[in-house]
């Protein structure tokens, strides 16, 4: 499984039994899942994806990170709220719809190029 999977993995469980299991609105368990998967998302990121854990301190990479996990919690909640305002399909596709472009558009190039930047790193494709 890909680091982004593992993330992914973490957020949409979250999210997805909050909103199934416990009937939480789907706004606020999107930003549950996506905190889950940020926390996630950085260690994996930080060890293991782009191996920048000697590059900068831990403390300067994570509040890069808290940035652009910031902005895609906010894409990822709105997305839902529009698309889920536009169209009758479960929370469970709006979420894969959304996070997919978010992802795609958003998240890993900021990561790569702002908050993991070394130019020692090996490219890795997820």
């Amino acid at each position: 499984m890909s680091a982004s999977g593992i993330a992914t993995s973490a957020d949409f469980t979250a999210s997805y039994s909050l909103v199934s299991g416990f009937d939480v609105n789907d706004e606020w368990a999107t930003l549950v899942g996506n905190i889950l998967g940020a926390i996630v998302g950085f260690w994996v990121s930080r060890n293991w994806v782009f191996k920048a854990n000697e590059t900068q301190s831990l403390t300067w990479q994570g509040i890069k990170y808290a940035l652009v996990a910031t902005g895609n919690s906010a894409m990822n909640v709105a997305g839902v709220a529009l698309l889920t305002s536009w169209v009758t399909w479960n929370y469970l596709s709006v979420r894969v719809v959304v996070g997919v472009v978010v992802f795609v558009v958003y998240s890993y190039g900021l990561n790569q190029w702002f908050v993991f930047k070394n130019k020692s790193y090996e490219k890795v494709s997820l």
